[in-house]
């Protein structure tokens, strides 16, 4: 986040006041309308596609319907769309930090 502000051109002060802010944020607001794709999200937490050399890929999709199913949620193409950007959401934030060592 850093680089991303001083690339806008954020002064060394600013950007040290942002990060210090992210640093001690502790909560996250949900739109409720996203919240059965979040907690389908969340469920499928051990449901990852894991390469030899690659490390995670993506979610295993086959687990999707049956989890669903077993939380009384109904896996819609708006829902399934939802959870492949949270999916894609994920997967930039994981290749970020390992690229970060």
């Amino acid at each position: 986040m850093e680089a991303d502000l001083a690339a806008f051109g954020a002064t060394a002060e600013t950007v040290s006041r942002w990060t210090a802010a992210g640093r001690q944020a502790r909560h996250l607001t949900i739109l409720r309308s996203n919240w059965p794709a979040v907690r389908l999200f969340w469920a499928l937490g051990t449901q990852w596609r894991q390469g030899p050399l690659s490390g995670l890929s993506g979610l295993d999709y086959g687990a999707i319907e049956p989890t669903a199913r077993l939380m009384g949620v109904t896996v819609t193409p708006e829902l399934f769309r939802q959870l492949q950007i949270l999916e894609g959401a994920a997967l930039t934030a994981l290749e970020e930090r390992r690229s970060r060592g």
